[in-house]
């Protein structure tokens, strides 16, 4: 999207010169002052577009970060400040099980099918369960 406003951007501003170049009047120089002033509009929008991107990758990744500070404390039996005994909020995917456990997608996976490992209903792992697994996995 930025991108297509940068070129609209230039092409208004391309325009607005060719059109001042060649002006013969005031109703011309007029028209080509607003091309210019669309053009600014443009390169504005393309601006704010990039802004609210790398601000949307922020939250992400603080989101993220959050999120394995959570794992973290709840993996580590910290059942700290807030956070309630079971929610459905602290539920893990399996990759994020993965990660808590210190094995692959595919390990996990085996040890699923394997029934070494169960999963609730909704095909998640509950963090606090997996303490005991990573315990169980290492011995």
């Amino acid at each position: 999207m930025k991108i297509l406003l940068f070129l609209l951007a230039i092409l208004t501003f391309m325009a607005g010169a060719s059109i001042l170049a060649v002006a013969k009047s005031a109703i011309h120089e007029i028209e080509a002052f607003i091309l210019f002033l669309i053009s600014a509009v443009f390169i504005s929008g393309a601006s704010v577009v990039e802004a609210v991107n790398l601000l949307r990758k922020e939250v992400a990744t603080d989101k993220k970060q959050a999120r394995n500070s959570q794992v973290r404390t709840l993996l580590s039996g910290e059942l700290g400040a807030g956070v309630p005994e079971s929610s459905e909020e602290y539920k893990l995917s399996h990759s994020e099980a993965a990660q808590a456990i210190g094995v692959t997608g595919g390990t996990l996976q085996g040890y699923i099918k394997s029934g070494r490992i169960h999963v609730n209903p909704d095909d998640c792992s509950d963090p606090k369960k997996l303490d005991h697994f990573r315990v169980f996995l290492t011995s």
